[in-house]
């Protein structure tokens, strides 16, 4: 892995988002997630649950939205959670585009502590994980996984300032200046 990628990016940023969520639940805060890519997470945490995650609906939320961020279909989550493709859609698919522009975008004060500040996040996952004897969470993905999950938050970014749709409370000239800035960091990185 390259040192000069930026770490916190989409995917990590839901990992990470979804591991404090788990974390700091009572029901589910000694759950051991699986590392990106090793298993599906929120076949996990039904297991670990005993199916009991829809009364953990902010565990759940965060669980289908890291889901779909790491390319899970509709379909897929529904045949997890053992409902309907539709009706999960038309329950989180708003959790997962609220995420997604609060990634690209995160100047506001409703974004995600996890998305505003992953290092201290991070800090504090590490720690009450090791309190509870918990095994650290992996939230490193590979180069091609990285590449390909910055260019679509960067087209995301382009197709909102292109229609001049910034989510409220983010400045205009503030989303310009950090799409350039994602573009730079993933040309440096390539």
């Amino acid at each position: 892995m390259p040192t000069d990628r930026p770490r916190w990016t989409t995917l990590n940023l839901a990992a990470l988002w979804l591991a404090v969520t788990v974390a700091e639940n009572q029901r589910t805060g000694l759950v051991r997630l699986p590392a990106i890519g090793e298993a599906p997470v929120l076949a996990t945490l039904m297991a670990e649950t005993q199916g009991g995650l829809e009364d953990e609906p902010e565990v759940l939320e965060a669980a289908v939205v890291f889901e779909r961020v790491a390319g899970a279909s509709w379909g897929a989550i529904g045949a997890t959670l053992g409902r309907p493709a539709d009706w999960v859609e038309q329950r989180f698919a708003v959790a997962e585009v609220r995420f997604r522009l609060d990634e690209a975008f995160p100047s506001r004060d409703s974004v995600p502590a996890p998305l505003r500040f992953p290092e201290a996040c991070h800090r504090w996952l590490s720690k009450a994980l090791d309190r509870r004897g918990a095994e650290p969470v992996d939230l490193d993905v590979d180069d091609a996984t990285w590449h390909e999950h910055e260019s679509a938050v960067i087209a995301l970014m382009e197709t909102m300032l292109e229609a001049g749709e910034t989510p409220d409370g983010v400045d205009p000239g503030e989303a310009h200046a950090a799409l350039e800035l994602r573009r730079v960091a993933q040309l440096l990185a390539a």
